[in-house]
């Protein structure tokens, strides 16, 4: 009995799923198996608080113990709770303001913990991490405003010489000018590259890149190919898309709003050089590819992948298969390309590239 219902899960009959298990990679397999089985027993229901709870359950299993030789501190950033996060005793060489993932609901600064710690880690980063307001207690635009404040905050303290104190007191000196870059994932993703549209509204210096891991980009529809093939049974389904969505924005009329989906804006040239990742069963894997084929077309400098076998939020699971070591090599690839200044506008890198196996 048992035996049938795993099988039965595997091939999707139990879940709608529309693509079976085996086409995924292995280890990512059995998370998204027990996923179900889990569903199937205790559904995760819409209680935003006892899903930001469950949230934070399901992150201390699926990461990795946080890496030593981060020095850490935390910080307020324009009224909001943040954390500094610096390679110990290493001169880092750019820094990333990182807006969190969790459909604008879920999420905090402790299940963004071991993700910016191997951020900071494997691409020798400062990694600051806000703790932005979430809906349905605060809808759109408030999580926006806050990164806003947040990134205006960072450069002022930077330029005020505080961040530099900071590092110096935590061991790990600043040197003079650092890159600095914005980057999220999901929903965080959204307010990445939706914080560079905003900073283009008000005629302010743009981001020196962004890096998007597989970002919302499209709230005025959830219609793609990729929504139908993935809709049910990859823990991310189009159910838990609408209910984000709608704690949000739940005016309607505001979803056309390039602050709202980005893919509607009707100019984007002025963007800052972006890394797009995107899941292969993922249901935002089309909006994200076509994020990138729209800035692509206003010659903004693009590096974009879609990773094989994966789901959405493998960045996150470090402690589930490789592909997440596979992200951060592709961003250390990106800064280093970003450095080099191999990707100025209108330069020729700005193609789409197939992801290492």
């Amino acid at each position: 009995m048992l035996k049938s219902k795993i099988d039965a899960l595997a091939s999707g009959r139990l879940t709608g799923q529309r693509e079976p298990l085996h086409r995924l990679e292995p280890a990512l397999a059995m998370a998204v198996l027990f996923w179900n089985i889990q569903e199937k027993k205790s559904p995760r229901g819409w209680d935003p608080v006892l899903r930001r709870a469950n949230l934070q359950k399901d992150v201390n299993l699926v990461s990795k113990m946080v890496p030593h030789g981060i020095a850490f501190s935390p910080l307020i950033l324009a009224g909001r709770p943040a954390h500094f996060y610096i390679p110990h005793l290493l001169k880092p060489r750019q820094m990333f303001l990182y807006l969190h993932g969790g459909g604008y609901v879920l999420g905090s600064l402790d299940t963004a913990d071991s993700f910016c710690r191997l951020l900071c880690m494997h691409t020798n980063s400062v990694v600051v991490s806000l703790d932005y307001r979430l809906s349905p207690e605060s809808t759109f635009p408030a999580a926006l405003e806050d990164a806003l404040g947040a990134w205006l905050d960072l450069q002022r303290l930077n330029d005020a010489g505080t961040l530099a104190s900071l590092a110096e007191v935590l061991g790990s000196p600043l040197p003079g000018q650092l890159p600095f870059l914005v980057i999220g994932d999901s929903a965080g993703g959204h307010l990445a590259t939706t914080l560079c549209l905003k900073l283009g509204q008000l005629g302010l210096k743009q981001p020196d890149g962004q890096v998007l891991l597989y970002p919302v980009t499209n709230l005025a529809s959830l219609d793609t190919e990729s929504y139908r093939r993935f809709a049910n049974g990859y823990i991310l389904e189009k159910a838990d898309m609408e209910w984000f969505r709608d704690c949000y924005v739940p005016d309607e009329e505001l979803r056309a709003d390039p602050l709202v989906s980005p893919l509607l804006a009707p100019e984007v040239g002025h963007l800052p050089p972006a890394l797009v990742l995107t899941a292969d069963h993922d249901v935002l894997r089309d909006e994200g590819e076509a994020w990138a084929a729209r800035l692509r077309q206003a010659e903004v400098p693009v590096w974009q992948y879609r990773l094989p076998g994966v789901i959405h939020g493998f960045a996150s699971l470090t402690a589930v298969g490789t592909s997440w070591l596979i992200a951060m090599h592709l961003i250390k690839g990106f800064l280093s390309e970003l450095r080099k200044g191999r990707l100025a506008k209108g330069g020729s890198d700005g193609s789409s590239r197939p992801a290492p196996q």
